[in-house]
């Protein structure tokens, strides 16, 4: 499917919104976390076999022409009964880091629940990944991105944890 679709939804009553969980961590965009019973599961229904689905991990960058500030799109969100939403798919890059010292972090919370991945909480002000940031500001990695495998490995969480903590080269593919 595309990387990025406008989906148009009508809102029901006023205080069911538009039933999705979001995050609004980066200030700019809305990450899509869960999808409930509501309009957008509705479109969902009708649209996913043409791929156009709104999809956990999804980001929705603009609402009725509103772009640049989480805020301002939940508010266009609650205040209009039709609502398009420009939503953007995540994208995958790859970065590779080496420590400088055996003692050297990623810098980064973790959360490995799902089995699968490392779903990134924060980055720390220091470490690899903080120094990634400040060389490569363009793509940076952020809470919410999803760290999918590490040194060829992939769908196993704990032995991820374990690479990053013992390897002093780290390939990492991450999902933003």
């Amino acid at each position: 499917g595309p990387s990025e679709f406008i989906a148009t939804v009508i809102r029901g009553s006023e205080l069911d919104g538009l039933a999705m969980d979001v995050d609004t961590a980066d200030g700019f965009t809305l990450l899509v976390k869960e999808v409930k019973a509501g309009p957008i599961l509705e479109w969902n229904r009708i649209m996913g076999r043409k791929g156009l689905d709104i999809r956990t991990y999804d980001r929705i960058i603009e609402v009725n022409g509103v772009r640049g500030d989480a805020a301002d799109l939940l508010k266009v969100i609650k205040s209009s009964r039709k609502v398009e939403l420009r939503v953007q798919r995540p994208t995958v890059f790859h970065l590779s880091v080496a420590k400088r010292t055996s003692i050297e972090t990623i810098g980064a919370a973790v959360d490995s629940r799902d089995g699968k991945t490392l779903l990134i909480l924060s980055v720390r002000q220091s470490g690899l990944l903080a120094d990634w940031n400040k060389a490569n500001w363009q793509k940076p990695v952020r809470k919410n991105d999803r760290i999918l495998e590490v040194n060829g490995i992939r769908g196993d969480a704990p032995r991820m944890l374990d690479l990053i903590k013992a390897e002093d080269h780290l390939d990492l593919l991450i999902e933003h």
